[in-house]
């Protein structure tokens, strides 16, 4: 991600909380608030009053109450804690504004030299050896393969539209895996069709192709597969690519185009 990108991501998070104090500054005040005490071992709960210091007794079983007067307490310290949170945020946004990535420190190259180098730490030779090493060891599905569909790469995929998406990237040149596994946040391992990289970018996309979406148990679990894709960080747009077809819509070559021109080119 770019310096200028986190600046920005950082500069609006600043603000949701500039929103979240003002609204907290503005709520309404009840005239008591929460203390408690350990009494033998026991904890026991009591409203004082903000004025008179005067206090009483409110009994457990006044859940309802305890969790407005708790939920209080919490809004009192949030109030006197955040502004440091955020002027400390500010100071770091700051700084970040002022560090340069690699891209601009690029730009102050001469323009001959501009020429012939790219804005990255490696050169594209480096960044595809890079990507295929990452796979190279990794245990594959069982799930069993259809030897039908060979692609032009001289690998085996499982369906025919894998196939087609395989040789286009392929005659594209771009660099892919084909169900290279991925460890989500739920500890499930999951085979993405194709784990593709920009050679421009050094990004890694996961590119799913959902072959039959009218069946409902296929549609099903591809969609709980892609909830934990995204509870995991990978994001349709981001780094997801996903396709669809059902029996009446087939595979969309042009789409396919489209998708590749567009994250890979």
């Amino acid at each position: 991600m770019e310096f200028k990108t986190v600046v920005e991501t950082l500069k609006a998070g600043i603000l949701l909380l500039k929103e979240e104090l003002q609204r907290i500054q503005n709520r309404k005040r009840p005239t008591e608030y929460l203390i408690f005490k350990t009494e033998k071992s026991y904890i026991r709960y009591y409203l004082k009053n903000r004025q008179r210091k005067e206090s009483r007794y409110i009994s457990c079983r006044e859940e309802k109450v305890l969790r407005e007067y708790c939920q209080e307490r919490f809004l009192d310290k949030l109030e006197n804690k955040l502004p440091k949170e955020i002027d400390k945020l500010e100071k770091i946004a700051v700084l970040l504004g002022k560090v340069r990535d690699g891209k601009a420190i690029f730009e102050e190259l001469p323009e001959p030299v501009k020429k012939f180098a790219t804005p990255r730490l490696y050169g594209e030779k480096e960044m595809i050896e890079s990507f295929y090493r990452k796979g190279k060891y990794a245990r594959r599905s069982s799930y069993e393969i259809s030897y039908e569909n060979k692609t032009d790469r001289g690998e085996y995929v499982r369906s025919k539209s894998e196939l087609i998406i395989a040789n286009m990237l392929y005659r594209d040149g771009i660099p892919y895996e084909y169900e290279r596994p991925v460890m989500l946040k739920n500890k499930t391992i999951k085979y993405p069709d194709f784990t593709v990289l920009n050679t421009r970018t050094g990004r890694e996309y996961l590119f799913e192709h959902f072959g039959m979406m009218d069946d409902p148990e296929y549609r099903f679990k591809n969609l709980e597969k892609i909830k934990d894709y995204e509870n995991s960080g990978y994001i349709q747009g981001i780094n997801l690519i996903m396709s669809f077809e059902t029996k009446d819509n087939p595979l969309d070559t042009e789409h396919i185009k489209k998708l590749i021109k567009t994250f890979f080119k």
